[in-house]
């Protein structure tokens, strides 16, 4: 195969398998792929539900995914709420109380963490529909 052969071969390509921005709904259902590989779907999406994890819940996709292909494609979630950070030193006490908490529900330390965070942001969630928000800020 020659070189001029093989870019003929990928232009073929290219019109047979267009890259993911360019795939309507249409086909992206028909092959069984995610309907967030469409631009125009995704930032509809957002708009509906508001946020990438709720996206991500009500479809059973990857957050991450979701969240990646928004940040991609330039969608800024309306319920995006940017993460801060604050590093602190854990008590060793504390850090043993957070172990049997965690075996007492039979996951590790770090799911535990992270259920507990799912809970309280689905807390807020609710809060904020009811009008009123525990934090201050």
């Amino acid at each position: 195969m020659n070189s001029k052969d093989k870019y003929n071969l990928i232009r073929l390509g290219r019109k047979v398998f267009p890259t993911r921005p360019h795939w309507e709904v249409e086909a992206l259902q028909a092959q069984g792929l995610p309907l967030y590989w469409n631009k125009e779907w995704l930032a509809g999406e957002l708009r509906r539900l508001g946020s990438a994890r709720r996206l991500a819940q009500e479809w059973g996709y990857p957050w991450g995914e979701v969240a990646r292909f928004a940040r991609q494609f330039g969608l800024a979630a309306p319920g995006h709420r940017p993460w801060k950070a604050t590093f602190v030193m854990l008590d060793k006490d504390l850090v043993k109380e957070m172990d049997q908490a965690s075996k007492a529900v039979g996951v590790s330390r770090n799911r535990w963490i992270v259920q507990a965070l799912e809970e309280y942001l689905a807390h807020e969630d609710a809060a904020k529909a009811q009008g009123g928000s525990r934090l201050t800020n």
